[in-house]
This record gives C-alpha cells, structure tokens and sequence, in this order.
C-alpha cells in the first residue's frame, strides 16, 4: 500500500513538473509570436500578480490600437479578463500570471475616441477573473505629535501642492502601496484625480507612476507630451523608455 502511495505521488509530481514546463514554452512561443499581446506579472499572491498582469495587457492593447490610428488620444479596452487567454505558475512562493490575445481577435473601431472591443471567440484556457479586493472605509487620521522645525529663511520659496504630494510618492517603491498614498491625498483635494495609463486624456498636466511586471516602481515623471522630467534624476525622460512597464497618471492641484 506504502508502495502504491510512492508511486502516485511521484506520478503526480512528474505530472506537475511536465505541465509547468509545458505553459514555460507555451509562454515563451506566445512571446516570440508577433500575433499575439501579452502581460505578465510576478507577485506574491494570485490576485495581485492577475490584476498587474491584466493592466500592462491593456497597455499593450492601448499601444498596438493607437498604431492605426495617430490621431487617437486614447483607448478604452474594457473587462479583457472575460476573453484574455491565461496561464498561472506558482514559482516558490511567488505567482507568475501570463495573459495574453490574439491580435486578430482585436476589433479596432476608429473616431476620436477608439474603443478597444475583444471577439468572443472561446479561448484556449479558462480566462480567470481578478479577485475583487474589499476596500476599507477610510480611517480618520491621527494627528501625529509636533516636532521641531528649522525656522524658514525669508528667501526659501513656500512648497506647492505639488512639492508636498511628489515628495510624497518618491518615498513609494511598490504597486501594492500606491493607493494608501494616493487616495488620502485625493480625498483632501490635493491630487484631483489618477487612473490607469490607458485612461489619460490630459498628458500635458498629468504625472506619470512608471511600475514593472514586479510591481517595483521605476520611475516618477513629471508633466508632458513627448518629454517628461523625471523627478528623481531631473534629466528629461518617457514612458516609452520603460517597454513592458505600466503606468498610473494623475493630477495635481495647482
């Protein structure tokens, strides 16, 4: 019986290994493959690293529509989840989400605003939806105790608003922490607003977040068209020097 048992787990563990090896070459098939769009993600649980992965897809499929079109501002590429073809590994404890379609499963429809609209056809693999995360009511803020400032010199210029919520999110490193900066500073009016990449419709007066598959933040941009200050060097920068990063914008109060 001992013996049985041995041989099925072993069994199973070939299976397993056979498998993961197979989605490895699935994955890197689709990558060379210029039919297809893709996003992938490495982060610690399976909700976080889908939810990454689905966005920088959108970014993907923002780019590849707004080449048919250059006089497009922006794109709408909305519920991909429902027809995005997906494949999960778990790497230790990391999870590895890889989603990917077909280019020509893309409907392009031109006009001022393109809308991004997915075929239905059935996928190859089950498409797996994001995890709704629940979120918390807003906590009222403790007053934090006083501490001893250098006094001012007439000559020092008053910080902005925006000095105030820059040096803010240059302490954020990671995707994760993003919005318990971001939403309180919203919600005392000093950010106006922030979304997704995709969703921009002022470049010219919006910050860019740059973050990478990891959910590492790589860069904070300043305001522009085609050239950026980036905030921590202040040398002139993209988003286009960040292939295969997403990007969250948002508004200042001036």
């Amino acid at each position: 019986m001992r013996q049985r048992i041995v041989y099925l787990c072993t069994a199973l563990m070939l299976t397993a290994s056979l498998w993961a090896q197979n989605s490895i070459s699935d994955i890197n098939r689709i990558k060379r493959d210029k039919a297809y769009l893709y996003g992938e993600a490495t982060l610690d649980t399976k909700a976080s690293a889908l939810k990454l992965a689905y966005e920088l897809l959108e970014v993907e499929i923002k780019n590849w529509a707004l080449q048919k079109d250059d006089k497009i501002s922006s794109v709408m590429a909305s519920r991909i989840y429902e027809f995005a073809d997906t494949i999960i590994l778990q790497r230790r404890n990391m999870v590895r989400a890889f989603v990917y379609v077909k280019t020509s499963h893309l409907k392009a429809i031109k006009g001022k605003k393109l809308t991004v609209q997915v075929d239905g056809d059935q996928p190859l693999t089950k498409p797996i939806e994001p995890d709704v995360e629940q979120v918390a009511a807003d906590e009222p803020e403790v007053a934090q105790p006083l501490v001893a400032a250098s006094e001012p010199q007439p000559n020092d210029p008053k910080p902005t608003v925006a000095d105030e919520v820059l040096g803010q999110l240059k302490a954020v490193d990671s995707f994760s922490d993003l919005e318990k900066t971001m939403k309180p500073l919203k919600a005392r009016g000093k950010i106006l607003d922030y979304g997704k990449y995709p969703t921009m419709t002022d470049p010219a007066n919006s910050y860019l977040i740059i973050y990478d598959r990891q959910g590492q933040i790589k860069a904070l941009l300043g305001k522009g068209t085609s050239s950026r200050e980036n905030q921590a060097s202040g040398a002139a920068d993209s988003e286009k020097n960040y292939p295969g990063c997403g990007a969250i914008w948002f508004k200042v109060k001036e």
